[in-house]
């Protein structure tokens, strides 16, 4: 009977789960994102979620416009960096090869709800996976 009842409970949460995700496909105008802090989840409109980004990323002071992207510009730098770490044998071939950047994308930018706090406003974060420094930096962190 105890496994009986676990089964049901199971196969509602899978109802449940499959239901949400469903109805959370159907309406793309709502976000379901983790909080700043804390182990929350938040819901938010998308709109209120892009003017709240809108908003951070319009501080001059912060944030400033770029007139092009330089991604690939850096990508090239930290990858002729690596060949002058090789040519001069502080590492070798293989880690060489393994900390060269191709196909870079630039940095993404997210916010997170600080939920704790009043009109409840976002915190940045900047997401650098795969961004030229990326692996150099993962590298130098190990050492």
């Amino acid at each position: 009977m105890y496994k009986h009842r676990n089964l049901n409970n199971k196969d509602q949460y899978q109802k449940n789960f499959c239901e949400a995700k469903r109805f959370l496909r159907e309406h793309d105008d709502i976000l379901v994102l983790p909080s700043d802090k804390g182990n929350n989840t938040a819901i938010i409109k998308r709109s209120e979620y892009e003017i709240k980004m809108l908003e951070l990323l319009n501080h001059d002071r912060t944030y400033s416009k770029l007139a092009r992207d330089p991604t690939n510009k850096y990508q090239t730098q930290i990858n002729n960096f690596v060949n002058v770490l090789k040519n001069n044998n502080y590492i070798d071939a293989d880690v060489s090869k393994r900390l060269k950047a191709y196909n870079s994308v630039p940095p993404k930018i997210y916010g997170l709800p600080k939920l704790h706090k009043q009109n409840r406003p976002l915190r940045s974060i900047v997401s650098c996976v795969n961004s030229p420094g990326y692996k150099i930096s993962r590298f130098l962190h190990d050492i």
